[in-house]
């Protein structure tokens, strides 16, 4: 019960004892004087009328007209003359017992009864007879009753002020206990937040708590982020220029080939700092050093602007950049070829008597391509842009199929039919736990084009050139609430992929609200998920969908979390349901300590967050025993089907 009711009931107990009391003092204290009043009057009246009667003559007829007339001219129930022996000489008596307008149970439980007023009448020096008068005590009664009534409803009135001053005054008081629940649901829903500290005493004692109990969790989870990254770092990175190392950057090409949910169209571009050993001896050891940073720095920068593009170091000379279909790899290359010969323009201004050369290759492949050929090509690549000079550059390609439309216009206009006229067919890949249960079923979106049906990996990348990724996912979304509401699928839990581009669209999110609303029981059967690079590149806007999200009782987890974990800002307030490991540290997992060691704290910061931690890319059957040892709850992938 809350504290209003309770207030309420308070208040309605204390009125309700106060009007007893007061109505029983009141009420039997009228009733007394009132009854005492009557009496009075009573006899004052026959005292008056037997002196006019002594008087008179005693004819029976004036007697009897001056009875008559005082009875008729007041409120009197009996009017008796009655001679020395007791007979009845004049009497006028009202019929009807009482005339007062009070409940009967009221007259009932506070009767008035006056004594009759008696005087004698003479005749000269000689006694003519009693007289006895009796006044109507309804008139007193009616009194009594409207007292009591203005009495009940100025109770009643002051009950409704005091009620609503109570309401107000501790809704006022209680404002920074809403603060604690808001804060004690925002840690049970694993988001640790900070409250500002209220002025009375007892809550801003709680709130100091509880804000307390916050920032030691944010302490805790910040110094076991910082750890684990530099754990990363130490296992995964280039010591020199801080890029992936050939091993790292080799799993996450792999996971790239293997997922069949992956799309495979993508780039590999290759720059090779030609003669290492000869720059070595020319510039020296620091300055050699500080020119291999600065090649790195340019792929750096690439990944920084386009977030799913990664960069690795495969050896001393040789730096690499996997570009995925979602960018255009072409101009891309074109760029990193003029800022790589701005680099060494800058290089041959101070050392013009020596020679330096970056060739730049790059090669387009699909999914047909596997990691010996594609390198196989690169180096072909690479070995013929050396020979077209320093700033040599060869764009190649290991595609089997060709491009099934020649420009972004012909792109445009088959997308947007089947955006408006055909739903998609969703696919369905199972994430089960570690005990085989369904966790949940990730639907990736396939559409009828091009007289087949196309998996995403068709036509998201023209989607993503073309703006139209948040109009996608609206369909997507409305087929994924359409199935959710199906009986066959009332207990189950679908997950939607959300691309980066809907995050940040406002409109998207205002359509989606509105969708989730209209079909609020299947919205809760939703699990929406994002890439790493959203929560960290857009930390804002996804940290607003998340509540929105949550809102709808929808849950909401991020997929292909791993190289970049340590940046995710305030994960503790994200209140994620789950976190889906990238495959490139799940893949081989088995064989590899370093990654073991990382997943394992990984899993240890989201148990203590309790998010559920689930393995990307799962391929074998040695991957799912480690798994277990390495604390993950689910996994996904082929050996999961």
């Amino acid at each position: 019960m809350s504290l209003i009711k309770q207030l309420w009931i308070a208040i309605g107990c204390m009125m309700l004892l106060a009007f007893g009391g007061s109505f029983l003092v009141s009420t039997l204290s009228a009733q007394q004087v009132l009854t005492q009043q009557l009496q009075l009057k009573n006899i004052d009246n026959a005292t008056s009328l037997a002196l006019s009667m002594s008087q008179l003559d005693k004819d029976p007829i004036t007697i009897e007209l001056l009875v008559a007339a005082q009875f008729d001219a007041g409120h009197y129930q009996r009017i008796t003359l009655t001679d020395p022996e007791g007979r009845v000489m004049v009497e006028r008596a009202q019929r009807s017992a009482t005339t007062a307008q009070a409940p009967q149970w009221f007259q009932n439980w506070v009767p008035i009864h006056a004594e009759a007023g008696e005087a004698l009448v003479q005749d000269g020096w000689e006694q003519y007879g009693t007289l006895t008068v009796l006044s109507h005590s309804g008139y007193a009664v009616d009194a009594l009753w409207q007292s009591t009534v203005r009495l009940l409803q100025w109770f009643v009135a002051m009950g409704l002020f005091c009620g609503l001053l109570g309401t107000w005054f501790l809704k006022s008081v209680s404002r920074p206990l809403d603060t604690v629940v808001q804060q004690a649901e925002a840690i049970g829903d694993r988001r640790f937040i900070r409250s500002d500290e209220p002025r009375i005493h007892e809550f801003k004692r709680l709130v100091s708590a509880m804000n307390l109990l916050s920032e030691r969790v944010r302490d805790m989870l910040e110094k076991e982020t910082r750890q684990l990254d530099t754990l990363r770092r130490r296992l995964q990175h280039d010591d020199l220029t801080g890029l992936p190392n050939r091993e790292h950057f080799f799993n996450v090409l792999d996971g790239q080939l293997a997922v069949d949910t992956t799309d495979h169209d993508a780039a590999l571009l290759i720059i090779r700092v030609m003669n290492l050993q000869d720059v070595n001896t020319q510039l020296g050891r620091v300055a050699t050093d500080q020119f291999l940073k600065d090649v790195a720095r340019v792929l750096q920068q690439v990944t920084d602007t386009h977030g799913q593009c990664f960069s690795g170091r495969l050896n001393g000379s040789d730096f690499i950049l996997l570009i995925p279909s979602l960018y255009d790899p072409q101009p891309m290359a074109k760029r990193i070829r003029q800022t790589l010969d701005e680099l060494l323009d800058r290089l041959i201004s101070t050392h013009p008597e020596d020679e330096f050369a970056l060739p730049l290759a790059c090669c387009e492949f699909d999914e047909s391509a596997t990691r010996g050929k594609l390198m196989m090509q690169l180096d072909g690549a690479l070995a013929e842009a050396e020979q077209n000079g320093p700033r040599g550059m060869v764009m190649t390609t290991l595609q089997q199929r060709e491009a099934p439309h020649a420009n972004l216009d012909e792109w445009r206009r088959v997308l947007e039919e089947a955006l408006t006229k055909v739903s998609p067919d969703l696919a369905s890949y199972p994430v089960r736990t570690l005990q085989g249960e369904l966790f949940h079923t990730e639907v990736p979106a396939r559409w009828q084009l091009d007289g087949a049906l196309r998996p995403a990996r068709y036509f998201v990348p023209w989607m993503a050139r073309l703006g139209l990724l948040p109009k996608m996912d609206l369909c997507v979304i409305k087929e994924a609430l359409r199935l959710a509401a199906l009986p066959e699928h009332q207990n189950a839990r679908l997950a939607v992929n959300i691309a980066t581009e809907s995050v940040q669209d406002t409109g998207f999110r205002q359509a989606l609200l509105k969708m989730l609303e209209s079909a609020p029981k299947a919205a809760q059967q939703l699990d929406f998920e994002c890439h790493e690079f959203c929560a960290i590149r857009h930390a804002q806007a996804f940290r607003v969908l998340c509540n929105e999200l949550q809102a709808c009782g929808a849950r909401i987890g991020l997929e292909h979390v791993g190289p970049e974990f340590a940046r995710l800002e305030n994960l503790q307030d994200l209140g994620l349901s789950y976190i889906k490991i990238d495959h490139a540290l799940i893949r081989n997992i088995q064989q590899d300590s370093g990654n073991q060691t990382f997943v394992r704290g990984l899993c240890s910061i989201g148990h203590s967050l309790g998010i559920t931690m689930i393995a990307q890319g799962v391929t074998t059957a040695d991957d799912v025993n480690t798994l277990a040892d390495l604390g993950l709850d689910a996994q996904t992938g082929t050996a999961v089907r």
